[in-house]
């Protein structure tokens, strides 16, 4: 009896590290894509302030933008700033350790902002797209939606799986 119930715990123990690390693995691709939003949105703040005459940035942030702390909009100007664009970055698990991250490359003085890579950009987009779907599955949308959605995506899917396109001999 006492083999059977250690058996059933050892069970229960896997399966559930089985789940832990499923969601580890969503958590870190959630951070992923947070991090790419936090550092295009850092690029629009830093090109804003640019835009605007000296002195007038904090006020046009608490007029147009409230839900954005002026503590915040810095943080997140400060990493689109400093982030040098390069696999690593993506280890952050926090915008506080991908701060880190930048100033282990060293604290360079600001320069012209420059948009992120077109890629950067077609990720974040791409994850809303995902997000969508996910909240309005395909399968419940009407076959002409379907036929256009096939239609826009066919040339990425041909791109990205050019192996599930090639016509068979």
């Amino acid at each position: 009896m006492m083999q059977l119930e250690l058996i059933s715990l050892s069970r229960r123990i896997n399966d559930r590290e089985e789940v832990i690390e499923s969601m580890c693995k969503r958590t870190l691709a959630s951070v992923n894509e947070t991090l790419c939003e936090v550092l295009l949105q850092g690029q629009d703040l830093i090109e804003m302030k640019a835009r605007l005459p000296h002195g007038h940035w904090i006020n046009w942030l608490r007029a147009h933008c409230p839900k954005l702390s002026i503590r915040r909009a810095q943080r997140y100007m400060a990493l689109a700033s400093r982030a040098p664009v390069t696999a690593h970055l993506t280890e952050a698990d926090s915008l506080r350790a991908a701060l880190a991250l930048c100033d282990l490359e060293g604290h360079q003085q600001h320069q012209d902002p420059k948009r992120w890579p077109a890629y950067l950009e077609a990720i974040s987009r791409l994850s809303k797209l995902r997000a969508y779907v996910e909240n309005n599955p395909i399968i419940k949308w009407p076959d002409e939606g379907l036929a256009r959605f096939r239609v826009e995506f066919e040339p990425i899917a041909q791109q990205l799986w050019p192996d599930k396109f090639t016509a068979a001999p």
